[in-house]
């Protein structure tokens, strides 16, 4: 999901308040960086299990 321009966040501020558009904003942004430190955990865990078969 991509991130919406400040008009539109300004038109939820005010229909939703801040709590709740603050946490709507921060769940956005570490989406992308979930998603990435998922694809370097699988990256990394099949390496991790030669290292311990040695």
């Amino acid at each position: 999901m991509e991130l919406i321009d400040m008009t539109q966040w300004m038109t939820i501020i005010s229909n939703f308040g801040f709590p709740l558009t603050l946490s709507l904003f921060v769940l956005l942004r570490l989406d992308k960086k979930m998603d990435q430190l998922l694809k370097e955990w699988k990256e990394i865990q099949p390496n991790q299990r030669k290292e311990n078969d040695k």
